[in-house]
């Protein structure tokens, strides 16, 4: 089979949280290679899993964050189709049934999370098919040439050490912000000239923008 050039790459930079042990900051960055031409076409707006986790199946218990160290129970069948939930604070939890767990937090999630069992029986065997999967969710506009950054945050621990954790990094970090960059596509428009795409990031709007003889025209998606 011919090689074939990547269609993208992801890097990844994992540190641990400052004055956290039990935390670790993930920032990733997605960079798109592919052909204004190829058969996935132009930029459209789509939900992607920011990230996906896969837990051992021991970690059963899945819970979202309240705040204040307050829980709510989240509850789905074997799957997948996954459950889906919203979490206020941007955070869920799987526990396993010593009290143990690990958390996500996602200040730049947008949509309903991806959740849920994989399987039936409990296992700690990271090797074994049955897994617990929790998946913060955004809906970002991806092109050929774009390139899309974010943080997420990993907490380990019992529930009184996430919760307290939870709540510092929701007073530090709720705000922040994902960031996404389009390079000029090699694409025409009718009129023969070159365009980009970006997104606001804060709107969730997207935009075209073309170059013209008194400077760049903004176009709304």
């Amino acid at each position: 089979m011919p090689n074939q050039e990547a269609t993208a790459s992801m890097r990844q930079w994992t540190s641990f949280e400052p004055s956290m042990p039990n935390v670790v900051v993930v920032e990733c960055e997605l960079a798109c290679k592919r052909q204004s031409s190829d058969r996935w076409g132009p930029a459209i707006r789509s939900p992607q899993e920011i990230p996906a986790c896969y837990f051992t199946r021991n970690f059963d218990v899945v819970q979202s964050y309240l705040g204040d160290g307050k829980w709510k129970d989240e509850v789905q069948p074997p799957g997948p189709p996954w459950g889906r939930a919203l979490p206020l604070r941007h955070a869920m939890a799987c526990f396993e049934p010593g009290g143990q767990g690990i958390a996500i937090f996602s200040p730049t999630s947008t949509e309903h999370w991806n959740f849920g069992p994989h399987g039936v029986g409990l296992s700690d065997d990271p090797k074994a098919g049955p897994c617990m999967h929790l998946a913060p969710v955004a809906r970002v506009l991806l092109g050929p040439q774009s390139t899309y950054r974010y943080r997420y945050w990993i907490i380990v621990g019992d529930r009184d050490e996430i919760s307290d954790r939870l709540d510092s990094l929701w007073q530090n970090c709720s705000d922040d912000v994902s960031k996404l960059d389009h390079s000029w596509s090699e694409r025409q428009n009718r009129g023969g000239r070159r365009f980009c795409c970006a997104t606001d990031e804060s709107s969730g709007l997207g935009f075209q923008f073309f170059p013209t003889r008194k400077g760049i025209r903004k176009v709304l998606i």
